[in-house]
């Protein structure tokens, strides 16, 4: 095991050992290396044992990074997800092309079908809206405005349409 890997570990126990005397839960989000996919996160978590410490899924990290979407073993961890971070992808591995969700390459639909179907129910954050066109992170107010009107208008229809059938078909 590399050096770094070794710190990395020591580092997460101790922050691990906190977290649990203040009751907060740490997520690990895929971002290459040691984890580069959601099997890298699980293998991870379980080198530790602690409720406290969970996954924050981002598919378009794992496109971006790893080149894979969606990550076919999204339902063996999926159980382990407690937030997640919304973003497309567009191309190749390392194209760095974030257009609105529903604009690119990551199926938001078998994604949240899977998660909702393994018990998710936590937050969901949007991360990135820049496209390929130039503004990067200094868009125009109105731009951004223009792309998060954009984002919702894909995924609340899309994510009431998933809860609507996941709760429908959970017996009471």
């Amino acid at each position: 095991m590399a050096v770094e890997t070794s710190r990395y570990y020591a580092g997460l126990e101790k922050a691990l050992r906190h977290a649990e005397s203040i009751r907060v839960t740490i997520a690990l989000k895929p971002h290459t290396g040691i984890t580069a996919r959601g099997k890298d996160c699980l293998a991870i978590l379980k080198r530790f044992s602690s409720q406290n410490f969970r996954i924050a899924w981002d598919a378009g990290n794992v496109s971006y990074y790893e080149g894979v979407h969606p990550d076919p073993d999204l339902p063996d961890f999926g159980s382990q997800v407690s937030a997640v971070c919304i973003k497309d992808h567009l191309g190749l591995r390392g194209d760095e092309n974030f257009p609105v969700p529903g604009q690119g390459q990551i199926d938001h639909e078998q994604l949240f079908q899977t998660l909702f179907s393994a018990g998710f129910g936590g937050p969901l954050a949007l991360e990135r809206l820049d496209g390929r066109d130039g503004f990067g992170n200094k868009a125009a107010p109105e731009v951004v405005d223009v792309r998060i009107t954009a984002a919702y208008t894909y995924l609340g229809p899309l994510l009431t349409r998933i809860t609507s059938v996941s709760s429908a078909s959970v017996p009471r």
